[in-house]
């Protein structure tokens, strides 16, 4: 500290030490501090190294090689009971330690190795099958066992914590699959459970250690950062440095080894920030933000290869970031004008990255907190009071800048909910917590929203949730692997934003959608699938009667695509329980919640889910009959649905059967991204080129999204192709009415694609496509009309009895399930049974065993009206003689 032109020690040092330990105002030490010099100075020292391992051992299974110890200057003295794993007080030693580590590791490696199914699922998306429990049940266990470490003089239980951890970092770059490094990734943090400082050293291993090349392993640096294993700070300044060094040097576009490091630093650097800030979001930008800068302003010479790449990011970080947008927006300015944005003027290599915990600021911080938690325990509290503290704030200048708020809020929240942890006694046989902290930090966040004098209150509110939301992720990261995590104080957090900032006041009246918009992006961030031990407080949160109603009554259409959002979020993180029925208790009363939710919507907001229906239908896997048929039972309140069993029920002369409905989700997304649309649109306009639709089969069966789920088939890219065409087929029908609808159907397009689907489809695919075409029968409306007449065609022209079958069967599956039933499944199954131009009760399957036919006959009964009429009803007006011929 004198080198850098400081106080060796800070002013409060010596009066922060025991009344023993106080230096004397003469400078001389008393005999008492001497002896803590001198016992300091007899403890042994160790480095820990990433030594060459121990000659003659082997790999697991067995003792394994374990990194190291060196001793400074000599090597270790013989070692004595304890080293040799003997504890003199019969506790267990940290030897033992870690040979108990070392064996459930490796008990850990052969129940992984025994679940091949699922080497590219990560660990927390496996199916709950025996295999998969197994090995949740091993990752538990290292807790408990880190615990059992004490201090030791020849073998430090921190050096035990880093050998242990050492040895699982190697491993993770042994066998690079999802499944591998998701378990190593939870053992590791284990240890930084037990031992927070970790992290730097697998920093430091990563980043600075004998084999350079592990840093540019995909797979295994997205995994350790995005669980929080390497510190981002680390990732960014050594990123940075790279590409500055490089580039700056003389010549460095001559140096084909500089300019090869520098393409996979950009390549690594891009693909970093795309998963975990952009997709993911478990990062903020600010995590990056050197990355971000360097990116932004790279010459053209080097960006080339990775314009789009760049480009693409940028877009995705721009909705995340304004102030990204504008930068951007200054660059495609300067890259018109010829110019190189100053990106080395700009990032300087001597900025050292700065250090969140400033001196004395927690303690500052500490004392605000006791005033204000003083202030909200008063019974009468003037406005004088709530005055005089804001002037406070001011006067600490900890709201002056948009770093010095984070960082504020961060320590607020920090604190507040290590004070609703602490609050717990650990004998007591309740489970409650004091949420009085919680309860005043809430109040504080709400009084500077509305009352401090800043512009933009919105802002301010988008902070603090989205440093609430790091905070809670970071908590539960750490002690998720312990189940130490609690939901319920930041439950208590947001309910009492949501209740306070959603209560009528002129403060915020204006900006209340905004409000509710900031909650939307805090909760998105906070998605099951990435906080899974806060899914019941979230699904509360999404549901609370002061954030969705008024989310989905307000105006703007951005309200109801964020809720959208959410609810998919909710689907999406069921999906694999639900995908084979496979479910725990837990998941058992999440579906059953699940189910409320939707139920609530249908009944106070059924526009919501008939404009959205297609997103929920890709999130919903087809095991799951019932919650379907709720979404697509929904219909808008001005539409009256006439009974399917009215006799002589004219459905092509209702009124609002050519109406098209809305559509509020771009159905496209799967097919651009397939590189599906441009030749799928050219066949449709000229038919050409003719072996389309037999390569847009293999097209479909290629993919492998949904492979963990079960399905060889990319069921989102089936429900997208479907709609799509057809949505072209009716664009067309309605263009050349006059000609009828029996020519065009037997000579379209639009049908070429779903005969060829149905007919060159194995039985799986085809039953997506069945699918995909059953969720368009909804309420009246033209497609409702339009894939009614599709799916009624496919059964009469076809001569495979099996495809009759599988029809049958996609309707009847969604009818023998208890209520509600979507409106036009119901008058597409009457259309059938009861035409006898279908002849459906002389197909061989309605007669194959008598149960079946018993079924058959029950559901005619309740489908066919008291009197029966044998018209059919095609789209504008056909007659159903000329499709029959």
């Amino acid at each position: 500290r004198k080198r850098q032109g400081q106080v060796p020690f800070p002013s409060s040092f010596p009066a922060d030490l025991p009344e023993q330990l106080k230096p004397k105002g003469n400078g001389v030490l008393t005999p008492t501090q001497m002896r803590v010099y001198e016992d300091f100075g007899s403890v042994k020292l160790y480095d820990i190294k990433e030594i060459p391992e121990v000659k003659g051992q082997e790999d697991f299974p067995g003792s394994g090689k374990l990194v190291g110890l060196t001793k400074r200057a000599t090597d270790l003295d013989r070692p004595g009971p304890q080293a040799q794993g003997i504890d003199t007080h019969g506790q267990i030693s940290n030897q033992q330690v870690l040979d108990n580590l070392i064996n459930a590791y490796f008990n850990l490696k052969k129940a992984i190795a025994s679940y091949p199914d699922a080497k590219d699922t990560p660990l927390t998306s496996l199916r709950k099958t025996q295999k998969a429990q197994d090995i949740h049940k091993i990752v538990s266990l290292f807790p408990s066992m880190l615990r059992a470490a004490r201090e030791e003089n020849l073998f430090p239980r921190e050096v035990m914590y880093l050998t242990f951890a050492n040895k699982v970092f190697k491993e993770l770059f042994v066998e690079s699959n999802a499944l591998t490094i998701s378990s190593q990734c939870a053992v590791l943090k284990c240890i930084i459970a037990a031992y927070p400082s970790a992290i730097d050293r697998i920093s430091e291993w990563l980043l600075a250690g004998d084999e350079p090349e592990r840093k540019f392993v995909k797979p295994v640096i997205t995994a350790l950062i995005g669980n929080h294993l390497v510190d981002t700070r680390y990732i960014d300044d050594c990123f940075r440095k790279i590409l500055i060094t490089n580039l700056t040097s003389q010549h460095a576009e001559q140096n084909p080894a500089r300019m090869r490091e520098v393409e996979r630093i950009i390549d690594l650097s891009i693909t970093l920030v795309r998963e975990l800030v952009v997709k993911e979001q478990i990062h903020p930008p600010e995590s990056f933000r050197n990355i971000i800068e360097v990116l932004l302003r790279l010459p053209k010479s080097v960006s080339a290869p990775f314009e789009r790449s760049i480009q693409m990011l940028f877009d995705g970080l721009a909705s995340l970031r304004p102030e990204i947008s504008a930068k951007l927006g200054h660059r495609e300015v300067e890259a018109k004008n010829g110019q190189e944005s100053p990106m080395f003027k700009v990032v300087d290599l001597t900025v050292p990255i700065e250090d969140p915990e400033q001196e004395g600021l927690r303690r500052r911080v500490c004392y605000l907190l006791d005033d204000w938690l003083t202030i909200c325990l008063e019974n009468t509290v003037s406005d004088k009071t709530y005055a005089q503290y804001l002037s406070l704030l001011r006067q600490q200048g900890l709201l002056q800048t948009t770093k010095s708020t984070n960082l504020f809020f961060r320590l607020i929240t920090e604190l507040c909910i290590e004070a609703a942890y602490s609050s717990k006694q650990p004998q007591s046989q309740t489970t409650g917590l004091s949420y009085t902290t919680i309860d005043a930090l809430a109040k504080l966040v709400v009084f500077l929203v509305k009352f401090l004098d800043n512009a933009n209150k919105i802002a301010l509110l988008s902070a603090f949730l989205q440093v609430a939301a790091h905070a809670l992720i970071r908590d539960h990261d750490q002690k998720s692997p312990m189940n130490e995590f609690n939901q319920k104080p930041y439950l208590r957090l947001f309910t009492n934003l949501l209740y306070d900032l959603n209560t009528p006041d002129p403060a915020l009246d204006s900006s209340n959608i905004e409000v509710l918009n900031a909650f939307s992006h805090a909760f998105h961030t906070l998605r099951p699938s990435r906080v899974p031990a806060f899914t019941f407080a979230w699904m509360e949160l999404i549901s609370h009667r002061m954030f969705m109603p008024k989310l989905l009554i307000s105006k703007p259409h951005r309200c109801s695509v964020m809720f959208k959002t959410l609810i998919v979020d909710l689907l999406h993180f069921l999906k694999p329980y639900l995908q084979n029925a496979e479910l725990l208790d837990q998941i058992r009363l999440l579906y059953k919640g699940t189910l409320r939710i939707l139920l609530v919507l249908l009944h106070d907001f059924p526009e919501f889910l008939c404009e959205f229906h297609f997103s929920f239908c890709d999130a919903i896997p087809t095991t799951c009959i019932q919650m379907r048929n709720l979404i697509l039972s929904a219909f808008p309140r001005n539409v009256r649905l006439p009974d399917p069993l009215t006799p002589n029920l004219k459905v092509d002369l209702l009124p609002e059967i050519t109406h098209p409905p809305r559509i509020g989700c771009d159905i496209k997304e799967a097919l651009v991204r397939h590189n599906v649309l441009q030749p799928l649109e050219q066949y449709l306009a000229n038919r050409q080129p003719t072996s389309f639709p037999i390569k847009l089969c293999e097209k479909l069966k290629s993919q492998t999204q949904d492979v963990k789920f079960g399905s060889k088939y990319d069921v989102k890219l089936v429900n997208s192709l479907v709609l799509h065409v057809g949505m072209q087929g009716i664009a067309k029908l309605q263009a050349n009415n006059e000609e009828g609808i029996m020519p065009q159907f037997q000579d379209n397009s639009c049908m070429d694609i779903f005969e060829r689907l149905v007919t060159n489809l194995d039985p799986e695919g085809r039953y997506y496509v069945l699918n995909a075409i059953a969720n368009q029968l909804r309420y009246p409306n033209n497609h409702t009309h339009y894939f009614s007449c599709v799916l009624l065609y496919l059964f009469l022209q076809s001569e495979d009895m099996f495809i009759k079958e599988q029809i049958t069967r996609v309707l009847l599956e969604r009818l023998i399930v208890h209520q509600p039933h979507p409106w036009g499944l119901l008058i597409t199954f009457i259309e059938l049974i009861k035409n006898p131009q279908y002849e459906f009760g002389r197909q061989p399957f309605t007669n194959c065993a008598p149960e079946i036919a018993r079924l058959f006959d029950s559901v005619a009964r309740s489908c066919m009206p008291a009197k029966e009429d044998n018209t059919v009803h095609m789209p504008y007006g056909v007659d159903k003689d000329k499709l029959g011929r």
